[in-house]
């Protein structure tokens, strides 16, 4: 559960907080991006913090607008240091089909975001042309981060998306612990995976995202064996 952070605005009544954490991802993103100094500097800046939090909390709204459709109550969104949730304040417990249906939904919206982005980039309107080159690289930028964020979160990898979409899937033949244990161990095996990737693509904050997850499944491993 994170922190209640610094609450911004709701969005469809769905309360979004900063959570402290992504405070820190917003100072890491103003020395990145800051490089050129001046005006261009902090509007890339400010560009890039809108991009990426903006694509993540299009992902947690997915979720949150599909569970509310199926019952599943309001939901208060918080963007942290290495992404966003949605914490369901209403009862979650419905069918293994609803909660298939609202786990996917986030990826779903970057996907559908990226198609859009691609188009804009590929068959430019007229609007695009007559933009500033820093707002015409934003869609190239808004392209890659929902591809990004689309791909990762649906990789069989707990608690993303589509490691919790796995375990879902799996309940239907699968119960109790051997449920934990086999998802665990695909989850397992993904994460090597892609650290082997982050590590040789000397990709480092994805490989300190992959160590927090890792440290996360390990700490459930310990609890299914007991």
């Amino acid at each position: 559960m994170p922190t209640r952070g610094i609450y911004l605005f709701d969005v469809a009544r769905f309360p979004v907080y900063l959570d402290t954490s992504g405070l820190i991802f917003i100072g890491l993103i103003l020395l990145l991006q800051m490089g050129g100094g001046g005006v261009l500097g902090i509007l890339g800046a400010f560009l890039w913090i809108v991009a990426i939090y903006g694509s993540i909390l299009a992902h947690e709204l997915g979720h949150a607008v599909v569970g509310r459709r199926l019952g599943y109550g309001t939901a208060d969104i918080y963007l942290s240091f290495f992404g966003g949730v949605a914490v369901w304040s209403g009862r979650t417990s419905r069918s293994r089909r609803d909660q298939l249906l609202v786990t996917l939904a986030g990826p779903a919206v970057n996907v559908v975001l990226c198609i859009l982005f691609y188009l804009l980039m590929r068959f430019p309107p007229l609007f695009v042309g007559m933009l500033v080159p820093s707002l015409q690289g934003l869609i190239g930028d808004l392209y890659w981060i929902n591809l990004i964020l689309a791909v990762f979160n649906i990789l069989p990898i707990y608690p993303l998306d589509g490691g919790q979409a796995l375990r879902t899937a799996l309940a239907y033949r699968i119960r109790g612990s051997r449920l934990l244990r086999i998802s665990l161990q695909v989850s397992f095996a993904t994460l090597g995976l892609v650290m082997l990737y982050a590590v040789l693509n000397s990709r480092i904050f994805l490989v300190i995202m992959l160590a927090q997850i890792a440290f996360q499944n390990w700490q459930e491993w310990q609890q299914v064996r007991r």
